[in-house]
């Protein structure tokens, strides 16, 4: 038998078990108070921006295209180390400065095809 999920912490806990309150209130204030360890290392990040992790894409997907021309969609999620959000950014971003050739019928079963242009094509 499971226990009821708690309305105050949303997490599964017995009533005689001790709550451990609302998500929002969880900081270092209320672990200490509590008796919760919370290691000295750890640091609350507030603003995180992707910007250099968005032109690292770029050169990660350009460098997996010169290895890997006419790669599809699937195969450049599997090849290139970034977030696919940031990977497919910086594919349309090199499709529109036409630094990246697109290729195919878009299809289910003829996906798009995509190459670094080598600047002798126009």
């Amino acid at each position: 038998m499971k226990p009821p999920v708690c309305t105050v912490c949303h997490r599964p806990h017995w009533r005689n078990q001790q709550c451990l309150g609302s998500p929002s209130d969880w900081n270092l204030e209320y672990a200490q108070a509590r008796g919760i360890e919370v290691a000295d290392s750890v640091t609350v990040v507030t603003d995180v921006t992707h910007t250099e992790e968005g032109e690292g894409a770029q050169k990660h997907l350009l460098s997996f295209l010169k290895e890997h021309p006419n790669a599809e969609q699937k195969e450049i999620k599997q090849g290139v180390r970034a977030r696919w959000q940031d990977v497919r950014r910086a594919l349309t971003d090199l499709l529109k400065l036409g630094a990246v050739s697109k290729s195919g019928a878009g299809t289910r079963n003829s996906g798009y095809r995509y190459s670094v242009r080598d600047g002798r094509n126009g």
